[in-house]
């Protein structure tokens, strides 16, 4: 089996993506494992792709399915818990999520996005199949925040400046400072959402009641 360099690529380039969504639990070459035996497994799959995706964005979109499952699956085994304890949200998570809630055209991405998630397939948003009710989650995170936080996470993840613009918006702080600012201010939007999950260290009290764990709640009753 051979694969090509934009092959290559794309895997490692989502295995980066999950490794950052569930850093601190899962290790990247473990999440890259995964996702090259998926690929060793549908390798006729891959090469059908290869012939009709020129831009390797359906292959984006199957390698970023097979991480998720197998991060997922991985953070159960891991931790021990419940699939309805994986409710929470990471840094990494929100940030991903942060840019699509200034606008509902977002939600619904397609193909040509590299981002894509498949809002069809159903399922928990706490395993990362629902976008749309993982961006109400944030969304409504996001605007239990002063509105001079949610100024800053407009800046960073809708206006994409950089952290030396972002501190010269803020009056001229230093790059640095600036960049520390927008970690806290997204720290704040994961504590309004339960904060670190259990196995980091302990809930906290949620200021947004997601629908991830109304779900849960609904699927123990």
């Amino acid at each position: 089996m051979e694969f090509n360099e934009v092959e290559y690529r794309t895997a490692r380039s989502m295995a980066e993506t999950h490794f950052k969504n569930n850093k601190g639990y899962i290790d990247k070459d473990e999440i890259l494992g995964a996702i090259f035996e998926w690929m060793c497994k549908h390798y006729d799959g891959v090469l059908e792709l290869r012939e009709v995706d020129e831009g390797s964005k359906l292959l984006r979109q199957e390698l970023y399915r097979a991480g998720q499952r197998f991060t997922y699956e991985e953070r159960l085994r891991k931790t021990g818990a419940a699939h309805g304890d994986l409710h929470y949200y990471s840094p990494g998570q929100v940030e991903e999520l942060l840019p699509a809630c200034w606008d509902y055209d977002d939600w619904y991405l397609t193909a040509d996005n590299p981002a894509y998630v498949s809002t069809s397939t159903g399922g928990d948003p706490a395993e990362g199949n629902n976008r749309a009710a993982m961006l109400i989650d944030v969304k409504t995170a996001l605007w239990s925040l002063k509105p001079e936080d949610v100024a800053i996470l407009h800046m960073k993840f809708r206006e994409g400046l950089t952290n030396e613009a972002i501190g010269v918006e803020l009056g001229g702080v230093t790059e640095a400072a600036a960049r520390q600012r927008v970690q806290r201010t997204v720290s704040k939007v994961v504590r309004a959402l339960g904060g670190e999950p259990p196995w980091w260290g302990g809930p906290g009290a949620r200021k947004a009641r997601t629908n991830a764990s109304a779900q849960s709640e609904l699927r123990e009753q």
